[in-house]
């Protein structure tokens, strides 16, 4: 992962080229994954799940999963991009396709075709 470059950051390098300044987030120097997934997830996720949980209740479960997720992302607010993104996905995170990513061409294969019949 040392010469990970995501597509933010590349833009914020070339806004630094333009003299333009940065988002704090597209800046390499200055972002912080685990704040920016908090904001992405407080701003915009939780509140549509939310507000979608009352139209289908079982939906909480996602809501009661995005805000275990902002808890866990709390606690790495100190740790580097680098660290965080060279640690390992739990196992609890993996689901059916990390072991088999086949499955997951399959199922989306199955899906295009259902959604398209």
């Amino acid at each position: 992962m040392a010469d990970y470059k995501p597509s933010v950051t590349l833009t914020g390098d070339r806004e630094k080229e333009l003299l333009i300044e940065p988002q704090p987030f597209m800046d390499r120097e200055r972002s912080n994954i685990a704040k920016a997934q908090q904001g992405f997830i407080t701003v915009l996720c939780l509140p549509l799940i939310e507000a979608l949980t009352h139209l289908d209740p079982h939906l909480a479960l996602i809501s009661h999963n995005m805000r275990q997720n902002i808890e866990m992302l709390q606690t790495l607010e100190s740790v580097d991009a680098k660290t965080i993104l060279a640690m390992p996905l739990p196992q609890s995170l993996r689901g059916p396709w990390a072991a088999q990513p086949e499955s997951c061409t399959q199922e989306r294969e199955r899906t295009v075709s259902f959604s398209t019949a």
